[in-house]
């Protein structure tokens, strides 16, 4: 497998990291067919199971991107998140922004030449990833552990935001703590019929798999039956994992077969791409 990591630079032009991994090709542009992997919220293209599964998705076939978002915090250290200060403006126009920009990049290097590219987002890059494929020429979309809704605070909640200008993440007496500006929660309103994952999915033409963790207390499995209740049927399929969290059970420290869950999930994604890519 080689593996190259590039910036990409969205409509602002602001940059952000982005993994690309391929095999049995000279050149990553010379596949046809990409898996973009979009990570939810506090996460980022080299957290947790993201390589493990852009490594094991990647084939003959497809080549893999995962990356990362131009407000989610990561700088200098790609593996925590240090950029308080850009964890604090992101939005999700922000996040859709840049998602947009991967995409739009990947067009522009392939001209005229024609490309499928398959969506996978996680928890909240998974709703991200259900308003891009009903904007954009997707060919396919996978949502892991999907969230069925953007807003996901009480009044009580929204009020204290208001009130003290951001909404606290970590332990306030953490040093420095995450916080999570007043300009989401601004976008999120201001945006409301934009982000309504109901409309969009109604939008949708494409193969769609849904994968949750039968054990999901961020996002409940309920959130998962909502969007296949909203789907089309004939093109939608919806696998539980029995007993799967909503971070998958990646273990970095354990050897690739204790990674159970994670394995149960790329066997699931490969017979979909195969039964939808390969024929």
């Amino acid at each position: 497998m080689k593996y190259e990591e590039i910036l990409v630079k969205n409509s602002n032009g602001e940059p952000f990291g982005v993994d690309l991994r391929y095999k049995g090709r000279k050149d990553f542009f010379e596949y046809k067919n990409f898996i973009l992997i979009c990570p939810g919220f506090m996460a980022f293209k080299d957290w947790g199971p993201f390589p493990y599964l852009a490594e094991r998705l990647c084939d003959d076939l497809f080549a893999t991107i995962v990356m990362n978002y131009s407000h989610n915090g990561i700088s200098d250290n790609r593996y925590k998140i240090t950029d308080f200060k850009k964890f604090f403006e992101n939005t999700i126009s922000k996040e859709l922004n840049d998602i947009a920009s991967v995409l739009n990049w990947l067009f522009k290097i392939h001209g005229d030449r024609i490309i499928n590219i398959v969506l996978v987002g996680h928890s909240r890059g998974a709703a991200n990833s259900i308003l891009i494929a009903s904007n954009y020429i997707i060919n396919g979309l996978i949502t892991i552990s999907p969230i069925a809704n953007y807003d996901r605070w009480n009044d009580h909640q929204k009020s204290l935001w208001q009130k003290k200008g951001y909404l606290p993440v970590s332990n306030e007496t953490s040093n420095p703590a995450l916080k999570i500006g007043i300009e989401y929660l601004i976008d999120l309103e201001k945006n409301r019929n934009v982000y309504n994952l109901e409309s969009a999915i109604k939008k949708l033409k494409i193969p769609w798999l849904i994968i949750h963790g039968g054990n999901d207390i961020v996002a409940k499995p309920d959130e998962a039956k909502k969007l296949y209740e909203l789907s089309n049927k004939s093109t939608t399929e919806l696998n539980f994992i029995p007993d799967m969290g909503h971070l998958l059970g990646y273990n970095q420290n354990s050897n690739n077969e204790k990674n159970i869950f994670l394995n149960k999930i790329i066997l699931i994604i490969k017979e979909w791409l195969n039964k939808n890519f390969r024929s």
